[in-house]
């Protein structure tokens, strides 16, 4: 990964130093400069200008070659952090930044998710005090292959009820990942979605009648949408324990679904998470994400984001634009009856 960092009006002193932090959260190797076969391998270098003459100042833009290479970018005991020696930087001059630049590349976070963040910081005279630049790349991370099937259902029915289950796929990590379509093109796109087939079948338990509506069935779901295939409890009372065979172009998946409790109960059991962090604090994805993995995949009825209000290079607290966005998808998703969102956070 390149990137190319311009230097501001004022330089930077020698002694002065370049901090090179990529995501701190979820395996993204770190940046260093001691083992080029490493992941995380990263070199600084100045860009000399084009056609400029050998002894071409540097004060008002780009530097001469001898003046580019007079400069030297040594790592420190910081992670991510290199010191400028030879020279001062002047205003103006291009600085060009490879993270892995070794043959091993580097590692990126395990988990997908738009926008993940490297951020470039300067400490302009050498005095121990970074700065953080506003300006920061962001790199959006993508699920591998998916390697699994997940299914859940209700926690609790009452008999005879009608319900669904809902299907995802993931990769080997988690992530939600792609649905292969299962339809001869274009018959998919014209429907606006992808088409899946699956078997469901109810596992033998004594005393429990089957679930109706058993057997093959075949769902059609936009692209960013789990399927959902509608069943109808048993009449007795028990235990249900059902079972989801993909078929044809998910033909080697299958999944178990948790247990669901059929009885008639004043109170009933739900699936709650009420703990969870995004890339806002020491976790990962957007806020966003957050909740559509938690209703989509996860299937959980109730959820929480509770995101630090103190933490990291941007804390929480001292954006109010952020906190405001962060309620507004906790009232966008919503669904009173179906997918429950509560306001939080963690105080630190």
């Amino acid at each position: 990964m390149t990137i190319g960092l311009e230097v501001g009006a004022p330089g930077i002193a020698e002694g002065g130093s370049i901090f090179v932090l990529p995501d701190p959260f979820w395996f993204w190797s770190s940046a260093q400069a001691v083992d080029p076969d490493a992941p995380g391998y990263t070199t600084l270098r100045v860009v000399p200008s084009q056609g400029s003459r050998p002894d071409a100042a540097t004060e008002t833009g780009p530097a001469s070659d001898e003046a580019a290479s007079s400069v030297r970018f040594v790592p420190t005991d910081l992670p991510g952090a290199f010191r400028v020696e030879g020279r001062r930087l002047a205003g103006g001059e291009q600085i060009e930044i490879v993270y892995g630049a070794g043959p091993a590349g580097a590692v990126v976070d395990r988990y997908a998710e738009r926008g993940s963040e490297l951020r470039i910081g300067v400490d302009a005279n050498g005095d121990g005090q970074r700065a953080w630049l506003t300006d920061r790349l962001l790199v959006d991370v993508l699920p591998n292959a998916p390697a699994e099937l997940v299914a859940f259902g209700p926690a609790e029915l009452a008999p005879g009820e009608p319900f669904e289950i809902q299907l995802a796929l993931v990769d080997s990590a988690g992530n939600r990942a792609d649905w292969p379509d299962d339809s001869p093109a274009p018959a998919a796109a014209a429907a606006g979605g992808r088409r899946a087939r699956f078997a469901i079948r109810s596992l033998p338990i004594a005393g429990l009648a089957p679930a109706s509506g058993l057997g093959e069935r075949e769902s059609l779901a936009a692209e960013d949408a789990p399927h959902r295939i509608r069943l109808v409890a048993p009449d007795a009372a028990g235990t249900l324990r059902l079972e989801v065979r993909g078929l044809g172009a998910i033909g080697r998946f299958r999944a178990a679904l948790p247990p669901i409790v059929v009885r008639r109960a004043a109170q009933r059991l739900y699936w709650a998470d009420l703990h969870g962090h995004t890339r806002f604090s020491d976790g990962t994805g957007a806020p966003d994400d957050y909740f559509r993995y938690a209703r989509d995949v996860a299937r959980l009825d109730a959820i929480a984001l509770t995101d630090h209000d103190h933490w990291g290079l941007d804390p929480l607290d001292e954006s109010p634009e952020r906190q405001a966005g962060i309620l507004a998808l906790v009232r966008a998703y919503h669904a009173p009856g179906r997918f429950v969102t509560l306001p939080g956070y963690e105080w630190t």
